[in-house]
């Protein structure tokens, strides 16, 4: 079965397009779905989305849909300039690049990567435990990089 990371770059490779906005990646069922949401106006009411499917076991691109302006169910406003920013998908490789090594995250768990501003919030899921009894933190890793420069601003781990 591949990762959360395969599945993003088999969809990022089907999108044409790229520019600031969030993403979301999250297995169901045998299938990593990908959503990529693009900015299209600083209120962030709709952005465009494009859906893309993956397979969980090879690896390969099942579906690929452009879903038009959407409503985003937490929109974040972005700063002006938002047309300059780094995508999503930079955020994301700079993100992991500041993780190197460090793998103390669900591989397989729903990453998102949202822009609140001009700043990216890239949030690894944590890895499931069979007692849930007990109160947890919401993420493993979140990491805070610029969206103007690409400098990684925070890197908050759960304990």
């Amino acid at each position: 079965m591949i990762t959360f990371h395969q599945a993003l770059e088999a969809a990022c490779s089907v999108v044409e397009r790229s520019g600031p906005g969030d993403l979301v990646v999250e297995l169901k069922g045998g299938t990593f779905r990908t959503t990529v949401f693009f900015v299209t106006a600083e209120d962030r009411r709709s952005d465009h989305a494009v859906e893309v499917a993956v397979d969980a076991e090879s690896g390969k691109v099942l579906t690929k849909e452009a879903r038009g302006l959407v409503r985003l169910l937490q929109p974040y406003p972005v700063a002006g300039g938002w047309d300059k920013f780094l995508s999503a998908k930079q955020a994301y490789d700079i993100a992991l690049e500041a993780l190197r090594g460090f793998r103390e995250y669900d591989e397989r768990g729903r990453l998102t990567v949202q822009l609140r501003g001009d700043v990216y919030y890239v949030t690894f899921p944590l890895i499931p435990v069979r007692d849930g009894g007990s109160r947890r933190a919401d993420f493993a890793i979140q990491v805070h990089v610029d969206a103007r420069t690409g400098k990684v601003m925070k890197l908050f781990a759960a304990s």
